[in-house]
């Protein structure tokens, strides 16, 4: 509110508005630079956490899309990655031997960030590239794993289950990953996701067909776009989880794409 021309003599602290506190949570969304209106385009969806306004280690995230992006309408996830439930247990990869996925499974890629807290002073950040697969059913809803390959500081594999389901009105599929914190830390130390991208229907992403005795390279078709779009873009909701805060919630609109020229 604009400050008045001429101040009053005292202020009351009931008539002052108090500042509202930025939110700890950014959340983004937007459709690729490919993308087109009638046509087919990649998904970005990017979740920050500020540390220093949210100290709490999330344990879920919740994404709704647009009903009007229809993910299951896309040519991603041809085949299953299998993995024992044992294996999400562990979630840092031990063995020797990491996980692989078929790369028919794959659905997006993209990076993470992480804080390794020692103490409030001792703080390590960690960095390293997301998988994201279709993974076995769980239960009625399709399945999904996560893994991310840690670069830096340790060179290691993290596993994460999740799955694809109906999201309430007026949102279509939602995605839902869950980020137990890593058991067995040393020295009671603890690990927060501080930032996670993916990009569903990545142009990088290489699927292979059997094609008259041969294997064929190809780009699995995106996610398709309606030829239609809101005025504010389409609508997205986020829900963070927390072992030992509230949960948060976000709201992030893609803007429109580009018409097709075909209309």
């Amino acid at each position: 509110m604009a400050a008045p021309l001429v101040a009053p003599a005292v202020t009351s602290a009931a008539t002052t508005k108090a500042k509202k506190r930025p939110s700890p949570i950014s959340f983004t969304a937007k459709l690729g630079s490919e993308a087109r209106r009638g046509g087919n385009g990649s998904l970005s969806l990017r979740i920050a956490i500020n540390p220093k306004r949210l100290d709490a280690t999330m344990t879920q995230l919740r994404v709704y899309t647009p009903s009007a992006l229809d993910l299951a309408l896309s040519g991603l996830g041809l085949d299953e990655c299998s993995v024992a439930r044992e294996r999400f247990a562990e979630v840092m990869v031990s063995t020797p031997t990491p996980v692989t996925c078929p790369g028919n499974a794959l659905i997006a890629t993209g990076s993470a960030r992480a804080e390794l807290r020692f103490s409030t002073d001792e703080v390590i950040t960690a960095e390293g590239s997301v998988g994201l697969y279709a993974g076995a059913n769980q239960s009625s809803d399709p399945g999904l794993v996560t893994i991310v390959e840690s670069r830096h500081p340790v060179a290691t594999q993290l596993l994460y289950s999740g799955t694809l389901f109906d999201a309430p009105r007026p949102y279509g599929i939602g995605i839902q990953i869950r980020t137990p914190p890593l058991p067995a830390m040393p020295l009671d130390a603890t690990t927060a996701i501080t930032r996670m991208s993916l990009t569903i229907g990545s142009p990088s992403i290489v699927y292979t067909r059997r094609d008259n005795g041969y294997d064929v390279r190809y780009q699995p078709a995106s996610i398709p776009i309606p030829r239609s779009c809101p005025k504010r873009g389409f609508r997205f909701w986020a829900e963070l989880r927390f072992r030992d805060a509230p949960r948060r919630t976000a709201v992030a609109y893609a803007p429109c794409p580009r018409r097709s020229p075909r209309g």
